[in-house]
């Protein structure tokens, strides 16, 4: 027993450096990638009980900012990276870090986004809920999907990007409409058929 503390202090320290490790090759990777033209996108998906405190979560969720091309946050997530709930003045602070497009996901409301000096919402889809989990990653992997039919995200205009969103928003509605987070995921025939 009096071995116990010892062994977990021993497994922390190596599981400590490991995750550094981890996210160090991650930097590199997103690095390299952004400097030969990929676009890089980021969900921070802040979950609490992952993290031994906020401030810490909060100081690795800022660190990629500055690389960043596609940044979704959470309307829960917008004043942990910016301090401030309002939607205007978080995104604005996340644009000003230089991340073309903001999105900040609102639930049932829907999504409200900051491109190219402008701002908007795009309302949520109505439906019966059974499930919430997942509905974020659906409606980013949405996103990202069409977003990758362009050659840049330069290409898009405002309009366009709105209906992004709408069918972004599609998505996530179907998801959570269901039970469970990847099998309540929508085909793409699923959103447009709706």
């Amino acid at each position: 027993y009096a071995l116990r503390p010892f062994v977990r202090e021993v497994a922390e320290n190596i599981e400590g450096r490991c995750v550094k490790c981890y996210e160090m090759r991650l930097f590199e990777t997103a690095k390299t990638a952004k400097e030969n033209g990929a676009l890089i996108s980021y969900d921070p998906n802040y979950r609490a009980s992952l993290w031994s405190d906020e401030a810490t979560a909060i100081e690795r969720m800022l660190e990629p900012l500055t690389m960043v091309d596609v940044l979704k946050v959470s309307d829960e997530e917008l004043p942990l990276l910016t301090g401030t709930e309002d939607l205007e003045a978080g995104s604005k602070i996340l644009a000003d870090k230089g991340i073309a497009l903001v999105l900040v996901t609102l639930g049932a409301n829907g999504a409200y986004y900051r491109f190219k000096g402008c701002t908007g919402h795009v309302p949520g889809m109505k439906v019966k809920v059974g499930d919430t989990n997942g509905a974020g990653d659906t409606f980013f992997g949405a996103t990202l999907a069409q977003l990758a039919q362009f050659d840049t995200l330069d290409a898009i205009t405002t309009e366009e990007l709105e209906q992004i969103l709408t069918v972004s928003n599609k998505a996530a509605g179907i998801t959570t409409s269901r039970h469970g987070a990847i099998p309540a995921m929508p085909t793409k025939e699923e959103v447009f058929a709706v």
